[in-house]
Order: C-alpha cells, then structure tokens, then sequence
C-alpha cells in the first residue's frame, strides 16, 4: 500500500519548468498565437508543417513542452495549473490554445516523435470491398503520421492478415532479443495490453469464420 501511494505522489509530480513555462506562454501570449495561426492556416491547405514547428520549438524553448503536453496530457496539465495556483486568466490564455487549433494533436505527436528519431504511426484509414472475380474480400490500408501518409496497402485479407501475423513474429524477436534490457514497466503493460486485445479479436474471428463456413454449407 505504502509503495502504490508513493507511485501515485510521484505521478502528480509537477514536472521541473512547468511554472516559468506557464508564464512564458502568456507573456508571449500574442506572439505564439500569430505565429501559430499562420502554422494552422497551412495545416488546414494540406502543407507540411513540420519545418515550421521545427523552427518554432528552436526559439520557444520551455513553451514547446508545455504545447506538447497540452495536446497529448491535458488531464495532468490541469492538474499542474491547479496544484501551482495558476491565475484563471493564464489557465483561460492556456487552454484556448487547445480550442483555436483543433486537429493540430496529431501533427504534434509526430513531429515529437520524429524528432527522437521515429516514424510514429498517428492514424489509419480503411476501405473494405470484395472482389467478385476472384471471391475474396480486400483490404485498402491508409497509415499517416499526422498529416503526411506513410504507407499505402491495397491486398485480399489472406495477405493482409499474414502480414500481421508476420509483424506480430517480429515483436516477439525483438523482446527475445531485449529481454536482457530494462524495459520501460510502460511498455511492457502496453505489450500486454494489445495482447489480451489480440486474444478477444481471435475468439471474435473464429466466429465470424464459423458463420461463413456455415452459410457456405447451408448453401451447397
């Protein structure tokens, strides 16, 4: 009991900079959001934008976290602002950033993630048919990282699937291989988490095979 209250003190945590960046954003309240308007506006025209969030992060210093963390943790940062009696006009100057630039989230993420040297996935657009000539339906796959597309795939299920089963090989390699390695606890409970959503998906799958090879029969 002892620990998990310890782990909880340590998750509430206000992190080392979030004050001087708090006031540093509202100080250079209309400044970031000139400059981001301008970002947004490209976003909105379909450019990529992120050397210009290259370019902001480079003169923004703290402020770029407090972004960061805006978009992909909002809950904490409330938490922070409330914990450090943050005044309701700052909050109110922070959180309008959120409201003013809607679907920026992912474009941020990726950036970030790129930054450290990956290509994160952020999105994926499906399509299903079924082509008659050959009997087998197909899969289009779409996969963005925020706004620019990464990988297009356009195959019958049958290959779509073994390529899955074929990915799902290599995760299993690369923990083989780092298991000697002090593993985020993080990623660990999000390996097991996608795990037991594999398990569920499988049992869902056998059934909806068994109702097409049943309808096939019923058919004959």
């Amino acid at each position: 009991m002892g620990e998990e209250k310890e782990e909880g003190r340590e998750e509430e945590e206000v992190p080392e900079g979030f004050l001087e960046a708090v006031n540093k954003f509202c100080d250079a309240y209309d400044f970031i959001f000139k400059r981001f308007d301008e970002i947004y506006m490209d976003y909105l025209r379909g450019e990529d934008i992120r050397k210009q969030l290259r370019n902001f992060e480079k003169i923004a210093g703290v402020i770029f976290p407090l972004i960061r963390d805006l978009f992909s943790r909002e809950e904490k940062v409330k938490k922070w602002l409330a914990k450090e009696h943050v005044e309701e006009e700052k909050i109110q100057k922070i959180m309008e950033f959120k409201r003013r630039y809607p679907g920026l989230e992912s474009e941020i993420e990726a950036f970030i993630w790129e930054s450290y040297g990956y290509f994160h996935l952020t999105g994926l657009s499906t399509r299903y048919t079924f082509d008659p000539r050959h009997g087998f339906p197909v899969i289009e796959l779409h996969f963005f990282s925020g706004s620019r597309e990464i990988l297009h795939l356009r195959d019958p299920v049958g290959w779509i699937y073994n390529l899955a089963r074929r990915i799902q090989e290599e995760v299993k390699e690369c923990l083989r291989e780092a298991k000697g390695y002090d593993i985020d606890p993080d990623e660990i409970k999000r390996i097991e988490k996608v795990m037991r959503r594999i398990e569920l998906d499988l049992e869902d799958m056998r059934k909806i095979i068994e109702e097409i090879k049943g309808r096939r029969k019923g058919g004959e």
